[in-house]
């Protein structure tokens, strides 16, 4: 174990400033949190494989890509392919409307939605008929020239129950 310590005095306070480093023993791997374990029964997959992509997480790719999005029901990760509508937004890194405003996005086969060039943060609105509607505030992740972005939802006669934004980073659910 490492350790450093600063001690100083400011107008009569004393200060103190400590960083202790450990070494980890082989195999060590950093705690999961639950949303990590939640997404990963949510998918049936293993944690890290459908990375968060709400704008809380870190700050997304530097390269451009199109992004294909896709509504899957939780647990089977079948896709749902009719009754919800999609639209989107440029936003700043804030969650505030930015320039460019209104994206284009356009319904393909086997109910994929296409943003084409996708900016770093957009805004995705969905609304199910007769479930509700949601937003999620998202950071561009590229994984290649189309990124999947998917929507995984509990149940979509009822939004309440839950919903999350998920990049497939392996290309599981992409579209062929």
């Amino acid at each position: 174990m490492t350790r450093t310590r600063w001690v100083g005095l400011v107008c009569g306070v004393g200060l103190v400033w400590a960083w202790s480093v450990r070494a980890q023993p082989p195999g060590w791997t950093p705690p999961v949190s639950q949303q990590d374990k939640d997404i990963a029964a949510e998918t049936r997959s293993n944690v890290g494989d459908f990375p968060d992509a709400v704008m809380n997480g870190p700050a997304g790719t530097q390269e451009e890509c199109s992004v294909a999005v896709r509504v899957m029901r939780a647990g089977s990760m079948t896709p749902i392919t009719s009754g919800v509508k999609l639209t989107a937004e440029t936003i700043d890194e804030h969650g505030h409307p930015a320039p460019g405003g209104k994206l284009t996005v356009t319904a393909e086969a086997g109910g994929v939605w296409m943003i084409r060039n996708a900016p770093a943060h957009f805004l995705v609105a969905d609304s199910f008929d007769n479930g509700g509607a949601g937003r999620g505030w998202i950071t561009r992740r590229c994984w290649g020239a189309v990124s999947t972005l998917l929507l995984v939802v509990h149940d979509p006669q009822n939004l309440g129950k839950g919903a999350d934004w998920v990049w497939d980073k392996n290309g599981k659910y992409a579209v062929r």
